[in-house]
């Protein structure tokens, strides 16, 4: 799973012949479904979830509704540490610097 040079979302599968060599390269362009809940996130997303929530834990108390931060095209495309650190972390981070101006 990945992005294209356009963007958009895609997934690559390799096709191997019954003597295991590859055969073909399949590329599907793919939808993603951004209207989910958290709990429809946290099923999709599976044990990437965990290490989420174990990289953004060790700056910020976890909150599932963080997911929400981050659109369920990168959930889905971005590794566990891209999401925790260049979105979630800097998000709060960026959050917390405002809150703090604030006073």
């Amino acid at each position: 799973m990945g992005y294209g040079k356009d963007g958009a979302p895609i997934v690559i599968i390799p096709w191997h012949n019954a003597v295991a060599e590859l055969e073909k390269i399949i590329l599907l362009h793919i939808e993603i479904d951004e209207n989910l809940t958290i709990g429809k996130k946290i099923e999709t997303l599976g044990e990437k979830y965990n290490l989420i929530v174990n990289n953004v834990s060790e700056h910020f108390e976890w909150n599932d509704n963080h997911l929400n931060l981050v659109t369920m095209k990168d959930l889905m495309m971005l590794s566990d540490e891209e999401i925790a650190d260049n979105k979630i972390i800097e998000t709060l981070r960026k959050d917390k610097r405002a809150n703090n101006n604030n006073y």
